[in-house]
């Protein structure tokens, strides 16, 4: 079992084979110092996949180990010249993004779940884009005045072992964290009246047939105080990301008061989610909903605050308890769901004959400190469609180029951008046609603007821009998102 809970390995280490050979293994080194001091730090066995077999690129990735990576919490790219030729490394960044995609996120408090151990000089650019972000360690030293690459520091060095010393801190550390995120995606499952009780466990055994952590207590306690029901709420709603609540007409004293003998703790947990302002979802049976000649006194402020709440999402009514529950997930499941990445930058896209007005793109965007990631150039294709929404879903402006290359192209691209935009409802992509002087445009009176931005909405429209209008009005709608605006 990993120590970080929900998954099968803590760590799994991405190499290319030709840094890990028998007369020099510095991956194996690397994996023992590191083992023994987390697991020392941890006071538990962690669990660090790395390939023993060293298996090579003309070797079948296989299901083990795209298993082994999608069930793992932290990667760590040990980043060479071989890697960036490796064809199998890159198979193994593209399934740990994707299986980050449906987990906690790629980023984690703002720390990417990404550590990059540089084992040669490699220019930032060149560096792979999950590593862009993300903890870095140098080690590698140059052999000599000449050397441009540099060679690992070696095993055997005490430089190499203080380290591995620096990354276990940081990595253990940040195991700590997704320890704590883990812990607060709980659902809290409130107390309900003696009538609800059947109801509530079904409601119980289908989440946690779900895997879906539960906080459930199942018997009343004894009596307490109200103030002390309220702490014990509110530390049971600590670790929660969803609570849920069953209500009937008058919920149940389970915690009787002598000075409040009206007092419900059935009662009380929704009012505390409500005032607290915590994810939560009420539910109240259709045959419970009461009549006026039995409301009492207290119970009229609960209604009030409670079910005739009708502007709130969070509150409704049911006929069957088997209503709810997919309700419940749906909601958890949305709650859940890993923010996206917001970064300065556009997607350009462009055919092969066009790739002089890329260069020339990328090179405005660049010094405007805007990253960009650049299509395929294959004038035949479409880029292979993961790679394509996977470029698409980390940038946030999309430009496309309309130079040499047919209208035919050009529209078969924006139709793709257009199936993308409607599957990620949240995602921001601010998107721009670029016409390059002298090409004209057939709707614009001969004037022959550098760039047309696509105005968003229902039935978009283009509309002539300058450049540095566009970059400006990307960098607002950019400072905008990051802001948490619309």
């Amino acid at each position: 079992m990993a120590f970080l809970k929900n998954y099968s390995n803590d760590i799994f280490l991405s190499y290319a084979s030709h840094d890990n050979q028998d007369n020099n293994p510095w991956i194996k080194k690397f994996y023992e110092r590191l083992n023994q001091q987390l697991t020392q730090v941890a006071g538990e066995p962690v669990k660090i996949w790395w390939d023993i077999n060293n298996i090579t690129n003309n070797e079948v990735f296989d299901d083990k180990i795209k298993s082994a990576i999608s069930s793992t919490g932290i990667l760590i790219i040990f980043l060479s010249n071989s890697f960036l030729k490796s064809t199998y490394c890159a198979l193994e960044e593209e399934a740990f993004r994707k299986a980050c995609i449906t987990d906690l996120g790629l980023t984690i408090n703002s720390k990417k779940r990404v550590f990059l151990v540089l084992l040669n000089e490699i220019p930032r650019e060149k560096w792979p884009q999950i590593c862009q972000g993300a903890k870095e360690y140098k080690m590698y030293e140059f052999a000599n005045e000449t050397d441009k690459f540099g060679i690992p520091i070696d095993f055997r060095s005490t430089k190499f072992t203080r380290k591995v010393a620096e990354i276990n801190a940081d990595i253990y550390a940040f195991m700590l964290e997704m320890n704590q995120l883990i812990n607060s995606r709980k659902v809290f499952i409130s107390k309900v009246c003696k009538k609800l009780e059947n109801r509530r466990e079904v409601v119980v055994q289908a989440l946690t047939g779900l895997n879906i952590d539960v906080i459930s207590e199942v018997l009343p306690p004894p009596p307490k105080q109200r103030e002390e029901s309220e702490q014990e709420i509110k530390n049971n709603l600590k670790n929660t990301i969803l609570s849920v609540h069953l209500l009937n007409k008058m919920g149940d004293p389970y915690y009787p008061d002598d000075n409040n003998p009206e007092f419900s703790y059935v009662q009380l947990c929704a009012e505390i989610v409500k005032r607290e302002n915590i994810n939560h979802l009420i539910y109240f049976s259709e045959e419970h909903k009461m009549n006026g000649e039995e409301k009492s006194s207290d119970y009229i402020n609960f209604s009030e605050t409670i079910f005739n709440d009708t502007g709130s999402e969070n509150i409704e009514s049911y006929d069957d308890i088997s209503e709810i529950i997919p309700k419940v997930v749906a909601k958890y499941k949305k709650l859940i769901k890993p923010k996206k990445e917001i970064t300065r930058s556009i997607y350009l896209d462009y055919n092969k004959i066009d790739a002089q007005y890329a260069e020339i793109l990328n090179n405005i965007f660049y010094d405007s400190n805007i990253k960009t990631y650049l299509s395929s150039s294959n004038p035949d294709n479409l880029d292979l469609m993961s790679n394509f929404e996977q470029k698409l879903g980390e940038a946030f402006g999309y430009v496309i180029i309309a130079g040499e290359v047919n209208t035919e192209w050009i529209e078969n691209r924006l139709r793709e951008v257009k199936k993308y935009m409607s599957k990620d409802k949240e995602n921001i992509l601010f998107r721009g046609i670029y016409l390059p002087p002298g090409k004209g445009d057939k709707n614009n009176s001969g004037l022959t603007p550098d760039l047309f931005i696509i105005d968003d909405g229902p039935n978009p429209k283009i509309t002539p821009s300058s450049f540095n209008s566009y970059i400006n009005k990307f960098n607002q709608m950019y400072l905008n998102a990051t802001l948490g605006k619309n």
